[in-house]
């Protein structure tokens, strides 16, 4: 990772605070978020089963970008684990234009 200006944010930290921001703004009960920090939990290990992150902020990044879209998808009406899972696991799978 490049040296950082001063006063300069990670990357990662911006992406976090944004995650942050998003997650302030919904109301869930006890039980609800815990079953949506299962689902990230159980998404990142999937995404990084065969091909770990190389650093602590691609880690980051990772979950960050996995909760977005498992927030995302919860506020279309998405309350299935399995389902939010697929989701978010898909949203970072390579498309098409990416491979060779």
């Amino acid at each position: 990772m490049a040296a950082l200006a001063d006063g300069e944010t990670p990357p990662f930290r911006v992406e976090e605070a944004a995650l942050i921001s998003s997650i302030n703004h919904h109301v869930v009960d006890p039980d609800r978020l815990a079953l949506l920090y299962r689902v990230l939990d159980d998404s990142f290990e999937e995404v990084t089963a065969t091909r770990p992150p190389s650093d602590p902020g691609m880690e980051m990044d990772i979950r960050v970008r996995l909760a977005q879209e498992i927030l995302e998808a919860f506020d279309r009406g998405v309350v299935d684990p399995e389902r939010l899972k697929r989701i978010a696991v898909r949203s970072l799978a390579p498309k098409p234009d990416d491979i060779g």
